[in-house]
């Protein structure tokens, strides 16, 4: 079992606000994190960058358990001026195995996906129609307060399953409650490997000489980036850049926003050339 990640710059964007991180910590388990910087708030580059490795210290734990609120409550004195707090306002994504089950937790927007054993995909979509619930709205109670008034603490998860969908919705109503994280465990006996993507997935575009811009479908997107060929090493890595440098190229896709991916591969090794 091993994990992986890739991150690039989106078309319209003059910094990467996106990160990704996988590897094994030195207790031996295997993890993968995700984080996705606001582009209209500052400094979000450092604040995707931060949370990743605070959300790192706290899987560390010989019995971790994600804790948004502990998130916060590590951070609170961190981040000190000129910084703002609002460069924490990033999605988080993260992933991490313990007793054969794959432990994800989502706070914030993106997507998920699980490649079975038996070759299929699943895909969980995790949003809040463009206005996702960020671990930095619990340090500001008038920030969480705004959010909840305005009607925006809807978290729409959408589960994708050979071309059958289903949605389930849920309304986050109180700052010190867990469930701002969307969590679910995924069994490694099931799958073969678990993905984490950010919502720059959403953002890819088709534009052929001459014609006119066709948006890409997210489970065609994401179908591309889970076609793993080689698990061996860096296979993440090398499946994003035969994804972006060839397939992309050649068919005129391109992606107006970030991408951050990370993995974690817990099948037996393929061998295809990628």
């Amino acid at each position: 079992m091993h994990a992986d990640s890739y991150f690039t710059i989106g078309k319209t964007h003059e910094v990467c606000e996106d990160y990704a991180r996988a590897g094994v910590i030195p207790n031996g388990r295997v993890y993968g994190i995700v984080a996705d910087g606001c582009s209209s708030s500052p400094d979000t580059d450092f604040g995707a960058r931060f949370l990743t490795m605070e959300a790192l210290s706290q899987i560390s734990w010989n019995t971790p358990q994600f804790s948004p609120q502990w998130l916060v409550e590590t951070t609170r004195s961190q981040v000190l001026p000129p910084l703002a707090m609002e460069c924490l306002d990033a999605t988080l994504l993260i992933a991490y195995e313990m007793e054969g089950v794959v432990h994800v937790a989502v706070t914030g927007d993106g997507v998920v996906a699980g490649l079975k054993r038996d070759g299929s995909l699943v895909i969980w979509d995790i949003d809040y129609e463009g206005r996702p619930g960020y671990i930095s709205y619990l340090l500001d109670r008038s920030r969480w307060d705004r959010y909840v008034e305005l009607g925006w603490a809807n978290r729409v998860v959408t589960r994708i399953e050979n071309g059958q969908m289903e949605m389930a919705e849920t309304t986050i109503e109180a700052v010190t409650r867990e469930d701002l994280a969307w969590c679910i465990g995924l069994d490694v006996a099931e799958y073969q490997a678990i993905f984490l993507m950010s919502d720059g997935v959403h953002s890819f575009q088709k534009q052929p000489p001459g014609q006119g811009m066709e948006p890409i479908p997210m489970p065609e997107v994401v179908a591309q980036i889970t076609g793993i060929k080689n698990a061996a090493g860096s296979f993440l890595r090398r499946r994003c850049n035969a994804f972006e440098k060839r397939f992309c190229l050649k068919n005129h896709w391109h992606h107006d926003d970030d991408l951050g991916v990370a993995a974690i591969w817990t099948g037996d090794v393929c061998s295809q050339q990628e």
